[in-house]
């Protein structure tokens, strides 16, 4: 997905989202170089807080 973005659009920035309790996830990016910015507050299926992890990876 990366590389057709880049071709697509030429982005200098790619940005994903990634909810806390998807621990696989956030280390796949983080070891593909992307870090956190941010963190949201969102709300599961049962209405409980969890924590959305904004990451981001320069191009």
């Amino acid at each position: 997905m990366e590389s057709i973005t880049l071709k697509k659009y030429n982005v200098r920035e790619i940005h994903i989202s990634c909810l806390k309790m998807n621990t696989k996830g956030i280390l796949l990016y983080s070891k593909l170089g992307y870090t956190p910015y941010e963190i949201e507050e969102r709300s599961d299926k049962k209405k409980r807080k969890v924590a959305l992890i904004k990451m981001k990876r320069k191009i």
